[in-house]
């Protein structure tokens, strides 16, 4: 029996070891599958385009190809039709723009990332000072960072994507598995929950950030113990690096909330730092919350952080713009399969300055 066949469109994106592009970089897949099966299809589509070392985020097409309608069409969609007939996927994919950085050419142009040694900048021009420098003793017990002012503070970095960890990703899925459409694919995006499966989500992403905010709690509580003065507060420092899909806001949102609970942290600093990228187009933002108001010597913290970026950027400007030794690593979209499903962390990019080339469409038009 000759089986019907199914063209698939899907959007997909590199896996982490694709030969050639690196995973910011999205495209467009098209499929034609010899499958009467549709389901039994599907499967066959994201095996293929596993294979090609590819990870899919959604089917925006899946159809049935009449083969009358193919025959009048002709040409190369007839020639993939027939093959895809006789056992023979078609596929092909193009990225969603001009691939200007390979990993066979060169990555992107990034910025500087933010590091322990820039913080310590910005807590000397705030006025403040790195506390326990002086490590010789390997039995000397683990204190915070720095003081400002009234205020001992712990600094904390994220520096990886806690979202690629197996366990919470699972959680995720638990969560979102209602909202699978019928390619069984879904967005992981909070807007689509109820307010009830928000706090859900805001607890499954939280985690990682409350446990460093726990670390910091213990150290903390040593230096002040050590200081023995009640002027003195506690307070930590979350400088987010890695952990990109938690947006500025909701880190900050996530300390607050531990914060109001915290016998001993009662100052959360949160920092952001965050980049995307088109291979030709590079953008990088920063975020210093509070944003604004909060304790005099956060105040002072702010007004140094901004004066350090700028004084970083303008240095790095005044290099030419060379790649810097340690680069901001740009946003990627996160896909992963659980629960029967494929759920996708999105990345923004930044808008195309240059616009796709002018080559032909090599995806065959709807039949």
């Amino acid at each position: 029996m000759i089986p019907e066949v199914q063209r698939f469109v899907a959007r997909v994106k590199p896996h982490r070891d694709h030969p050639r592009y690196f995973e910011w970089q999205t495209g467009i897949a098209c499929l034609f599958i010899g499958e009467t099966d549709k389901t039994k299809a599907q499967e066959l589509a994201d095996r293929e385009i596993r294979c090609r070392g590819w990870e899919r985020i959604e089917f925006v097409e899946r159809a049935t190809l009449i083969e009358e309608h193919v025959r009048r069409e002709g040409g190369a969609v007839l020639d993939a039709y027939l093959k895809a007939q006789a056992g023979e996927p078609f596929y092909v994919e193009e990225l969603d723009e001009i691939a200007f950085a390979t990993k066979a050419s060169h990555p992107p142009l990034m910025a500087p990332r933010l590091t322990e040694s820039f913080l310590d900048r910005v807590v000397l021009a705030a006025g403040g000072e790195r506390l326990d420098t002086d490590h010789t003793s390997p039995n000397r017990p683990k204190t915070a960072d720095y003081r400002v002012g009234d205020l001992v503070l712990e600094l904390k970095d994220l520096q990886t994507e806690s979202l690629e960890v197996r366990t919470r990703q699972e959680k995720l899925a638990a969560l979102f598995a209602s909202k699978l459409r019928p390619d069984r694919s879904v967005i992981v995006d909070p807007s689509i929950l109820s307010d009830s499966e928000r706090l859900v989500y805001v607890d499954i992403v939280g985690r990682p950030v409350r446990e460093r905010l726990k670390e910091a709690s213990r150290q903390v509580r040593a230096t002040l113990a050590r200081f023995a003065t009640p002027k003195i507060r506690g307070g930590a420092i979350l400088l987010n690096t890695g952990y990109g899909s938690v947006s500025a806001d909701l880190l900050f949102q996530i300390a607050e909330e531990y914060t109001a609970r915290s016998s001993t942290l009662s100052v959360a600093v949160c920092i952001s730092a965050w980049a995307v990228t088109n291979g030709f187009d590079s953008v990088c933002q920063f975020a210093f919350n509070p944003r604004e108001g909060g304790h005099p010597d956060v105040g002072r913290l702010r007004c140094a952080f901004w004066g350090e970026i700028e004084a970083m950027m303008t240095e790095w400007r005044r290099a030419g713009f060379a790649p810097p030794a340690n680069a901001a690593d740009p946003l990627r979209p996160i896909v992963f399969e659980a629960a029967g499903g494929v759920f996708t962390v999105p990345a923004p990019k930044p808008p195309n300055s240059v616009g796709k080339s002018a080559s032909d469409d090599p995806i065959p038009p709807a039949t």
